[in-house]
């Protein structure tokens, strides 16, 4: 959210509704927070934003393990079983 002010004057309303549905989806446990990074990510390209631009938050792990799907666990199972 503290990402999210930086650029809060500047977007659209549906940028904005956009956003906060994703994070709501998140909180629900319907997807992961990706979508709602890379958002921020986007903005933070599109306004040349210097400071957000190096936080290590938006690059935390190598891009191969950064998407990541919710199970839950009693969803899990072994098919081949």
């Amino acid at each position: 959210m503290h990402a999210f002010g930086h650029f809060s004057e500047n977007i659209s309303k549906g940028e904005k509704a956009l956003f906060f549905d994703w994070i709501q989806k998140y909180m629900e446990r319907r997807i992961s927070l990706c979508p709602a990074i890379n958002t921020i990510r986007s903005w933070i390209v599109r306004f040349e934003d210097q400071y957000l631009m190096y936080q290590t938050f938006f690059e935390p792990y190598p891009e191969g393990l950064l998407e990541v799907d919710f199970i839950a666990p009693n969803l899990i199972k072994d098919l081949w079983k």
